[in-house]
Formats: C-alpha cells, structure tokens, sequence
C-alpha cells in the first residue's frame, strides 16, 4: 500500500526495485535537505541584513574598510558602563597627563584673547608672577536679517530737452529678482547636501530666530543658483574627470516621482565618479532614469583607463576600459556568509581560511603606503601575486565542496567571477585594493536620501547632483564649503553671463588651483 502511494506521487518508481526506491528517495530527501539549508540561509542573511551591525570586522581589517554603525552614541555608552571598574584608574591617569585645550586639540580654529587686567594692584605692591588661562569653546548662534541697499536715483535735464539718469545699480547681483544672499543660499545648499537636512528642518530653524522662509521658497532659490552658477562649473568637473586615467564608480537608487524626460521608473539612479586617489579630488554625480549600460557609457565617453567599480556587470563591457574590482566587495561576500553559519561547519571552515588570505593581501599592501611608486609596484609584484594565486587555488577548491546557491557558494562564485579584475590592481601602482572611494563619496547621497526620500522632479534630481557634485568636492578638497559657495557666487555675479570664459570656470571648481587660501579650513592645503 505504502509503494503504490510513491508510484503515484513518482510514476518512474514503478520499475525500480525495493532497494532502488530507497535509493531514489534518499537521494531526493537530501536535494530537499540541501534546498532547506539554503533557505534558512537566506532567511538569516536577510534577518542580520535588516537587524545586525553593518560591520566587517575581523582581525587585521583594512582600515579604509567601511563600518556604517548607526547606534554608536548607545554602543560608547556600553562600553563605558562595561568598564566603569577601570573608573578610578581612568581618572588618575586623566589628572597625572592632563586634558588638551581646545587651543590644542583644534590648531584651525580662531583664538580670541580675553585679558584681565588688575594693574591698581601693582600699586599696592603685589608684583605680577603669572597667570592663570582657561579656555572656553564658543559659538555664535545663526543670525538672519534683512539688508537694505539703496541707490539714488539721479536726474539731469540736457540741453536738448531729454534727461540723464544715473545710478550706481548695475542689475548683477546675486539672483537680482529674489531677496536672496550669496551667504544665505550657500548656507541652506550645504545644510541640505552636504549635512543631509531636510529642508522642513531648515525651515523650522529659520522659524526658531524668527524668520519666515518657506521650504517652497528655498527650493526655488536653490534650483536657480545651481542652474545658473553651478551648472557650468559642473560641466567643466566632468570634462577634467574624463581626462584623467583612473576613475572610480559606483551607483545607487533614487526614486523620482515626476519625470520631465519621458521615461516612466520608479527607480531611477544616481551614478557616482570620482577620480584616483593620487589625483585631483574629484566627485561628479550623475543621475539617470535607470540603470543600463549606456548611462555608464555616455558618461564615460572618451575616457581611456581604469575603472574601478564593484561587480555590476555593465563596467565590463565599457570599450577601451580596464576594470578594476574591489577586492572589499569580494571579502564581504564570506564575511556576510559566515554570518549565516555556525563556526563549526565545513562552511564557516572555508570561509575563515579565504578571508585569511584576503587579511594577508590587505595587510601586505598597507607595507607600501609610503614607497615610491616604483618600490609599490616591484613589492606588489612580488609579494602580491603569490597571495593572489593563494587565493584563486582556494575558492577553486572551495567551489568543489559546495553548493552554487549556498551564501558560501554565492561568496565563490561572485569571487571567481570577478577574480581578473581583482588582479588588475597589480597593472598600476596608483590603483587602490578597493572601491571604498567611490562607496564613501557616494555614502552623502545615501544618507540624505534616508530623510528627504524621493526627489519631486527630474529637474530637481539632476540639479540635486550638480550641488552634491560641487559640495562633496569642496570637502574633499579641504575648502569651507560655505564660504566657498558664497565666493563662486559673488564671483560670478559681478560678471555679465557672457564674461564667464573658460578660465574662469575652470578657477572656481573645487580643485582649481588659484582659489584663496581664505576658503581652506586651516591646515588643509590642496593636492
């Protein structure tokens, strides 16, 4: 009765012996074991993806390696409480070394000296044998107030019976139809893209000193500064970026709500260059309705060098691109697989021991930080390349003990897939071990995309890259930004629109060469 429920359930069953259905059903309860295994592996990937810590830690991690801990302020709280034995002896060796002064811990901040004087005493006899300074921090809360420029107006009657009008308004200011300032506007761009505040929040701040300055209002004001002093300062940042042989990239979702270019996504994307590290800092954001190659091509256009991205798989079919991989997105794939297992298994045995090849090649390559270029390649070559065929013997190896859609056999063959572009980080000393780059450049955008969720418009995401283009560049390159903002824009508006040539365009990017030192934070200087 049993057999004859199998032989309905499998109609092939029906010619096989007792001991062949056995087999046959062993067999086929060990494909159903597998396939549960690698469920519950990816309901516990999911589970610590949504729930665990964004961390890769493990021993001898690089340390230009991304860590995005959004609980820090309660994990120093812990660590504190865990250690609050060590209280007494924490503070005694406080009060044996002595804490910095803030004069001494921020060299770039600006000291005002505040004497008092007691001279009547000297009168009396005391003479001055030192004295006592303390040091305090202070701030200058935001202040907001109206200017008001007035200009005469003249008059004089001419011997020919028409009159002269004189007045010394030239019509080139700073949005000249909007009650807007340089150092205004400067303040809410960098407010919202390079501190990621929503503008409701900035709203509400302007609210708090008694100013009336509606959301609707600053967007309109930030829409027409981009497009007007920013776009054409953007446009040459591209065009320098093309020209130089390596870039990083990489992209992420942005949902638009409204497009204006005929295209219906939902999801559109936010592409993200930027240059090498020994090169010029620069950031260009890039957005587009979607995800395709011809994005990425379009962009690239007449660039001929390296390109580091992660795996996606349009970088590789770029012409006239070498692709270099991350070597970060490779290890976090066994990192995240581990996670999943428990330390015991065949899996987590395999992973531990790729993942020490992977801390050998990092930890080798931190050794050639300060060498030559010329020394970095030659120690590369010969202390890399072994560790890199170490690595390649063992996920081959590996691929042969595991299943393809296990977490461990996904970590493999993402690796083994992408192991060439690995590699080509030994063609070019300049070339770095990772993206990581890239991912912190582009790291901004996702964060203020968490509080103000979609853009509106297509305009106003194309816009929105301009300023995160001319903002993130500015900090990469040591400048106040809004300082930095407010001079462009002066700059700017004291030219007619048919005097911005080439050169000057080209001296207001963020890495231009001839900016004032006024615009550095102190003790940043440029490339």
């Amino acid at each position: 009765m049993k057999k004859d429920k199998e032989t309905q359930l499998n109609p092939s069953l029906n010619n096989m012996t007792m001991e062949e259905v056995v087999s046959f059903l062993l067999a086929e309860n060990e494909k159903l074991r597998q396939h549960n295994l690698v469920l519950e592996e990816a309901i516990k990937m999911l589970t610590n993806k949504k729930y665990g810590k964004s961390s890769e830690k493990t021993k001898d991690v690089s340390k230009d390696q991304l860590q995005l801990q959004f609980d820090e302020v309660e994990e120093l709280a812990q660590e504190e409480i865990e250690h609050e034995d060590e209280l007494n002896e924490t503070v005694k060796v406080a009060k044996k070394v002595g804490r910095k002064k803030p004069s001494q811990s921020n060299a770039n901040l600006e000291v005002e000296e505040i004497i008092y004087p007691m001279d009547d005493l000297l009168d009396l006899g005391y003479k001055l044998i030192g004295e006592k300074t303390i040091e305090k921090y202070r701030h200058q809360p935001a202040r907001v107030w109206i200017e008001r420029h007035i200009y005469p107006v003249y008059e004089k009657e001419l011997e020919d019976g028409t009159s002269d009008i004189i007045s010394k308004y030239q019509g080139h200011q700073f949005l000249a139809k909007s009650p807007a300032s340089s150092e205004l506007v400067a303040s809410i761009m960098n407010d919202k893209y390079g501190k990621a505040l929503p503008l409701y929040r900035i709203e509400q701040a302007f609210e708090n000193i008694g100013a009336d300055i509606s959301r609707q209002t600053m967007s309109n004001w930030l829409l027409k500064a981009s497009d007007k002093y920013l776009s054409p300062i953007y446009d040459h940042m591209k065009a320098d970026l093309i020209t130089h042989d390596i870039i990083h990239a990489d992209e992420t979702r942005v949902q638009v709500l409204n497009h204006q270019d005929g295209s219906d996504n939902i999801q559109s994307t936010m592409w993200l260059y930027r240059s090498g590290h020994i090169d010029d800092n620069i950031i260009v954001y890039d957005y587009k309705s979607g995800r395709k190659q011809e994005y990425a091509e379009s962009f690239l256009e007449g660039f001929k060098g390296y390109l580091q991205t992660d795996g996606y798989q349009v970088y590789k079919n770029i012409a006239n691109v070498t692709q270099v991989g991350c070597l970060a997105h490779g290890r976090r794939k066994f990192t995240d697989a581990l996670k999943t297992m428990g330390k015991k298994t065949e899996g987590a045995k395999a992973s531990a021991n790729i993942l020490k090849i992977f801390s050998e090649i990092f930890t080798k390559d931190r050794k050639t930080q300060d060498l030559s270029l010329e020394d970095r390649q030659k120690y590369r070559i010969d202390h890399l390349t072994p560790l890199f065929d170490k690595l390649y013997n063992e996920l081959n190896e590996a691929s042969k003990k595991f299943l393809p859609k296990s977490a461990v056999g996904k970590a493999i063959t993402y690796n083994l897939n992408q192991f060439e572009s690995f590699k080509n980080v030994l063609l070019d000393p300049r070339l770095e071990l990772t993206n990581n780059r890239a991912e912190r450049a582009i790291k901004p955008f996702v964060i203020g995309r968490k509080n103000w969720l979609f853009s509106n418009t297509t305009k106003g995401a194309k816009q929105s890259s301009i300023m995160y283009s001319v903002i993130q560049s500015a900090k990469e390159n040591g400048l106040k930004v809004e300082p930095y903002l407010t001079f462009v824009f002066d700059t700017l508006s004291e030219l007619p629109q048919e005097e911005w040539d080439e050169e000057t365009l080209k001296s207001l990017m963020p890495h231009g060469r001839d900016l004032p030192n006024r615009l550095f934070i102190k003790g940043k200087t440029r490339k």
